[in-house]
């Protein structure tokens, strides 16, 4: 027996149970409204921890096919929903995370009837007030937020109840909501009307802001 003895080894066995943390950053900061009025996209990152780096990122739009990567884009009108998560070189798997992205606005017109009050002056504020009435013709209900745009304003006119005004420069009101089937909300509009014009407009309903 000649008694060699072998040189300690030694082996380092990393360990890694802690999935990884997905984030999702929009390309462009949410408007007040929720809606997107324009094509967004989601950058998908994953934090930095002490075990395994991350392997790959896979996602979802609306229940679809999932994909592979770290940017999700998305163009079309209405809500989505995407879901993320990650998978490290352990194996471990991120539970899955999700983001609702709204774009629009979409013309919801066809969904309502409209009738349109006259406006009318005010002798005691020189303003002229009128009105737009929405009922809601289908069997579903509309969710906002919801707006009244109204275009092509006679000459001078200005609407000074808007909440806004589009890239046109038409302005908006903004709705309370939902509209329930069958439903009616009434839009109190007040014009200044220096000129003394006809007051005439159309008028549009969107989900979003135009």
């Amino acid at each position: 027996w000649a008694g060699n003895v072998e040189q300690q080894r030694t082996v380092a066995v990393n360990i890694d149970k802690t999935a990884p943390v997905t984030t999702a950053t929009p390309s462009q900061a949410a408007p007040a409204s929720g809606w997107y009025s324009g094509d967004v996209s989601l950058a998908l990152s994953v934090a930095a921890d002490a075990g395994s780096p991350a392997a790959s990122t896979h996602y979802t739009v609306d229940g679809g096919a999932q994909q592979t990567g770290n940017t999700v884009a998305l163009s079309a009108k209405g809500s989505h929903t995407v879901s993320y998560w990650s998978v490290d070189q352990a194996g471990n798997t991120e539970q899955a995370r999700s983001l609702t992205v709204n774009i629009g606005p979409i013309d919801l017109s066809a969904s309502v009837k409209m009738t349109q009050q006259g406006a009318t002056l005010n002798r005691a504020t020189g303003k002229y007030v009128g009105a737009m009435t929405l009922t809601n013709t289908t069997g579903s209900t509309l969710t906002g937020p919801l707006t009244l745009r109204l275009n092509g304003l006679s000459n001078g006119l200005v609407l000074d109840n808007a909440t806004g005004v589009d890239a046109a420069g038409a302005p908006y009101v903004a709705l309370a909501n939902p509209l329930p089937p069958g439903a009616s909300v009434t839009v109190n509009l007040t014009f200044s009307n220096p000129n003394r014009a006809l007051v005439t407009y159309t008028a549009q309903l969107f989900r979003g802001q135009p």
